[in-house]
């Protein structure tokens, strides 16, 4: 016992004569070493904290999903052992959907997990693509109703009422026609229009209200000349175009963006909807806003 109340005091006094050196380290025994000296009696005790030896911090990919850990606290590693893994699929449908923005596709069959069928499904045929879907579509009846309703699908796959198509328009008039269509795309309403198609590259947007068509007597050449044109109403039309718009303006190189709509104010949606589109865009791009009175003339 006095062996190691000597060998205490000593150690005391290193520590205390290493603090008092002006920023020198201070000299610590560990447990193990005090140990091999002999001397320790078991009932002895000692304070002070246990640490690890090494430590290592693992951070994953920001833009992936852990699929499973694969230890647990506690568990012994060695260099190599797999910590976790990452979500392959959802990595997969990713990649699916850069394909689907570079490819010009007819149809796409969807041979993915059932719990990814909807989301695959609902990007294709957001962009105008036929789809044949393994069953089932998605994982309820619910899920399904609302992706088919959200993707304005038809029964049976990808609808030809929004497939997507460039018109060629001739400049001079036709022959059989005296006053010729200025539509250059199909389709033309907001709410059926990918957000992707080749006619929004370089393009000059037209978005205009259902009825300025019909109130504006010369709309086609005012307005819809040399401009790919999408319309909408606010007040029939359910949901709010504004997410609609910014991807469509954010996601093609829009030139710039015109707004049509008539004086009443329910219109007033559409023309908001527009704005802020351009807004969450991100992009400065010339736009300008154009009202319409119920007797068809242009109000300054």
């Amino acid at each position: 016992m006095k062996k190691l109340m000597a060998l205490l005091l000593a150690v005391c006094l290193m520590l205390t004569l290493a603090g008092c050196g002006g920023g020198t380290a201070v000299y610590v025994q560990s447990v193990k070493t005090l140990a091999s000296l002999g001397g320790i009696a078991p009932g002895d005790r000692f304070a002070g904290v246990v640490v690890s030896e090494n430590v290592a911090e693992i951070q994953k990919d920001g833009d992936k999903t852990i699929a499973e850990l694969l230890v647990k606290e506690g568990d012994d590693v060695k260099e190599g052992d797999a910590l976790f893994s990452y979500d392959t699929e959802e990595l997969q449908l990713n990649l699916d959907k850069q394909r689907l923005e570079k490819e010009q596709l007819d149809i796409l069959d969807i041979c993915l997990p059932t719990y990814l069928h909807a989301d695959a499904a609902v990007e294709a045929l957001n962009r105008g693509i036929h789809v044949i879907v393994e069953k089932p579509m998605a994982m309820t009846y619910n899920e399904a109703a609302v992706k088919r309703a959200k993707s304005n699908a038809c029964p049976g796959g990808g609808c030809p009422g929004v497939r997507p198509k460039i018109m060629q328009r001739e400049n001079g008039t036709s022959a059989r026609s005296a006053v010729p269509s200025r539509l250059n795309q199909w389709p033309c309403q907001i709410k059926l229009v990918p957000t992707h198609a080749p006619y929004f590259e370089d393009a000059h947007l037209l978005i205009a209200a259902d009825c300025t068509a019909y109130a504006y007597g010369d709309f086609h050449n005012t307005f819809m000349r040399n401009r790919i044109t999408l319309i909408g109403c606010p007040k029939l039309d359910e949901g709010d175009y504004t997410e609609k718009l910014t991807a469509i303006i954010r996601d093609n190189n829009i030139k710039s963006v015109t707004i049509v709509r008539m004086e009443v104010p329910c219109c007033g949606g559409l023309e908001n909807a527009a704005k802020r589109a351009l807004q969450s865009s991100g992009k400065f791009l010339p736009w300008s806003v154009v009202t319409i009175s119920t007797d068809g003339k242009i109000l300054e």
